[in-house]
C-alpha cells in the first residue's frame, strides 16, 4: 500500500522533475479503486506544506523550489521576519503586501524573491500558512 513516505522519497530523488497528478498516478501505477486514497494523501502532503501544486499544476517538494518552511513574525509596522527551519538560509525580509495572510508566529512556506546583498537580508513572500499560531482572533467589525 502507497504511504506518504513513498511520495516523498520519491520526489526527494535527484531526478525527479515537477508532475502533474496523472503523472504521478501513472508513475506509483495507481488504480481506479485506489484514487480516492492517493487523492487524499496528496491533498494532505499538500496542505502540510511537505509539497506544492505550481502554477502548471504539477507538484514537487518546497526545497526544489525556492521555497522554505519556517516562522513568521509580523512588526507592528506591518512586515513580517522569517527564520526558516533550516538554520543556513538566515533571515528573510517580507514586506507587508507579501504576506498572504500570515500572521505572527505563524509556521509558513516562503519563496525568496530576491537574494540579499552585503548586509541585507533577502526578500521574499508568503506562499502558504501551513499552520495557524492562534485560533482565534480578537477586534471590532465594521460593516
Amino acid at each position: 500500500m502507497l504511504t506518504r513516505e513513498d511520495i516523498l522519497n520519491h520526489m526527494q530523488q535527484e531526478s525527479y522533475r515537477p508532475l502533474s497528478y496523472q503523472e504521478l498516478a501513472n508513475t506509483f501505477h495507481i488504480e481506479d479503486i485506489d484514487q480516492v486514497k492517493f487523492a487524499k494523501i496528496i491533498g494532505r502532503l499538500q496542505k502540510d506544506g511537505e509539497i506544492l501544486k505550481t502554477r502548471k499544476d504539477k507538484y514537487g517538494l518546497p526545497e526544489k523550489m525556492n521555497t522554505y518552511r519556517g516562522m513568521i513574525k509580523l512588526s507592528q509596522r506591518g512586515y513580517g521576519i522569517f527564520t526558516p527551519e533550516d538554520a543556513d538560509l538566515g533571515e528573510v525580509f517580507i514586506y507587508g503586501r507579501n504576506l498572504n495572510g500570515a500572521m505572527h508566529e505563524d509556521r509558513v512556506l516562503v519563496r525568496i524573491n530576491q537574494r540579499g546583498g552585503g548586509d541585507q537580508r533577502p526578500e521574499g513572500e508568503v506562499i502558504l500558512a501551513v499552520t495557524r499560531a492562534h485560533k482565534a482572533l480578537v477586534g471590532t467589525f465594521r460593516k
